[in-house]
């Protein structure tokens, strides 16, 4: 491979997308204690871990919008800036603050969630799979490392959450500094750092871009779902609460190798088959996490290994338009619309777990999902072949 075009600007990159995950998945591991200290309900509870995906969804559309008018390099550190003073909020321990930050910092990665592949797409367009795989693997090296580093800071060190969750605003405080002047360095001009951005309504009358939504939407469903769901699953199969916290980690860092091979998947001769493997591997090990002790660690990893590669797949799905200016709006309807389908998942699976008393009928349903995102993805990658002819 050739050497990539603006190291320091592909690097500045990764590292800003180093922390837009931890100041969310951070929060999770630390709840109980967060419930406790701000007295909040259970409705109040469970919007602390539900509120960063809503944001990612309903604050995706006000980013095409920015990007036509500042640039999107300028609006990535629009949106690292709003992560740093959510955090900041965060230090500040009362109920309307937590919430306020919680926003703030959801808003903030709403916004570089769309805008990172639009930057992928315009900067790196001979390398644009490799960019993509680096990107989706600091995406799950940032949700791991915020999930993993919050209980040992806690319990092994005796540090209290606050200062916990507000460690991440040293290195979002540096990424922003750093994002700065390499985009600065990078695109001297406006005019370059500001192409013309295709508008929401124009992408949204597509067929091709609400079944990239499906693509997107189902394989956050079932990540997100498990997410939240895992340890639970677990612990019903007789594990203790720490294996089952230390497998949640695992299948986080499971999905590494999978996040750089998922973005060839789409452009593959053997994509059908590709894409039946990874189905067919997924929907196996959500069967096996309800059959039993030994059988749910096998689960576990089969989902883990699976799990990075329907996201790589969806970030190239959505970076792989054939008019650059089309990404940003792109990137607004298929992440905004599709994580607002993937948050019905945890509220649903916690219903059919409530009514069921097991997760028999909740795995179903996600095999289904999955089963459908598989056609869809199908369908993406035809659109896309047709598109490049």
């Amino acid at each position: 491979m050739k050497r990539v075009a603006a190291p320091a600007l592909l690097l500045a990159l990764l590292l800003a997308t180093f922390v837009i995950r931890a100041p969310v998945t951070s929060v999770p591991p630390a709840l109980s204690l967060i419930r406790d200290d701000l007295h909040l309900s259970a409705v109040a509870a469970g919007l602390v871990t539900t509120l960063p995906l809503i944001c990612f969804g309903v604050f995706a559309c006000l980013t095409p919008p920015l990007a036509a008018r500042v640039g999107v390099e300028r609006t990535l550190g629009v949106a690292v800036a709003a992560i740093v003073v959510g955090i900041a909020v965060r230090l500040v321990v009362t109920p309307p603050t937590f919430f306020t930050g919680t926003l703030l910092i959801g808003l903030g990665i709403a916004i570089a969630n769309v805008v990172i592949p639009a930057i992928a797409r315009l900067r790196f367009p001979a390398h644009l799979a490799y960019v993509m795989g680096l990107y989706t693997v600091a995406l799950q090296i940032s949700g791991a490392s915020g999930g993993f580093l919050t209980r040992p800071l806690i319990d092994g060190l005796g540090w209290q959450w606050p200062f916990v969750i507000g460690l991440w605003l040293v290195p979002a405080l540096a990424v922003l500094a750093w994002w700065t002047l390499a985009a600065r360095r990078n695109c001297s001009d406006v005019a370059a750092s500001a192409p013309p951005v295709t508008r929401i309504r124009a992408v949204a009358a597509r067929p091709g871009t609400w079944l990239i939504v499906l693509v997107m939407g189902l394989q956050s469903m079932a990540f997100f779902t498990l997410v939240n769901w895992l340890p639970t699953m677990l612990t019903d199969q007789g594990w203790s609460p720490s294996s089952a916290g230390i497998a949640l980690g695992l299948f986080s860092l499971l999905g590494f190798p999978g996040s750089l091979l998922g973005t060839r998947v789409l452009g593959s001769n053997r994509r059908i088959t590709w894409i039946a493997a990874i189905t067919a591997t997924y929907v196996a090990g959500l069967v096996l996490l309800v059959l039993g002790s030994v059988p749910a660690a096998f689960g576990v990893l089969l989902c883990g290994l699976c799990q990075g590669l329907p996201l790589a797949i969806a970030l190239s799905a959505i970076a792989h338009q054939h008019d650059p200016s089309d990404v940003p709006a792109v990137s607004a309807v298929g992440q905004g619309a599709g994580y607002l389908l993937a948050s019905v998942g945890p509220v649903a699976v916690g219903a059919l777990y409530g009514a069921s008393a097991d997760f028999v009928l909740a795995v179903t349903v996600l095999a289904v999902m999955m089963g459908i995102w598989a056609l869809a993805t199908v369908a993406v990658g035809r659109g896309q072949d047709a598109a490049a002819a």
